[in-house]
């Protein structure tokens, strides 16, 4: 971009991570020592590498997309099969046979899905988020209003629940 004016672009240059094998940094071309960062949750920003920030990510790994699934956790996997149904109740069938729920257990956990006491056991584990019915084996996952509501009656203290609020989506 001219002198004073921003531009969306940028050009990185990719170097072998001093710290973990197989990873790698990406600095920009323009900027000697400014590093491509990843700060969790979900934000991602060039920075000073001497500017040391706790939580900060440098170093990147280049996975195979085919591969990614290895890095989810169930929850990755059961909340987009039941979002498009959110506050209503679905039969645990209709989760267990999704075909990327199936996928999680065969390729990830390399077990057969579980069984309905299996599944009410995680639902009852993880009440903040999902609702089973184990009468007739249906389970929702709860509306964002309802899940701050659980969030707010298990808070121990205010700061608990400001930051249940917060982080209500």
């Amino acid at each position: 971009a001219e002198k004073g004016k921003r531009t969306e672009n940028v050009d990185f240059m990719v170097k072998e991570s001093p710290e973990y094998e197989g990873a790698f940094r990406f600095e920009t071309a323009c900027r000697r020592g400014y590093y491509l960062a990843f700060f969790p949750p979900t934000d991602l920003r060039v920075v000073p590498l001497l500017n040391e920030v706790p939580g900060r990510v440098l170093d990147f790994m280049l996975v195979d997309f085919s591969a990614s699934l290895k890095y989810k956790d169930l929850e990755e996997v059961l909340f987009p099969a039941a979002e498009p149904h959110r506050g209503s109740f679905i039969p645990l069938s209709q989760l267990r046979d999704c075909k990327e729920v199936a996928g999680y257990f065969k390729k990830v956990l390399q077990k057969p899905v579980w069984d309905a006491e299996d599944f009410a056991a995680y639902f009852e584990g993880h009440f903040v988020d999902w609702e089973y019915k184990a009468s007739d084996q249906t389970v929702r996952l709860r509306p964002l209003d309802e899940r701050l509501g659980q969030n707010l009656r298990s808070a121990s203290s205010t700061s608990d629940a400001t930051l249940a609020v917060l982080s209500a989506g």
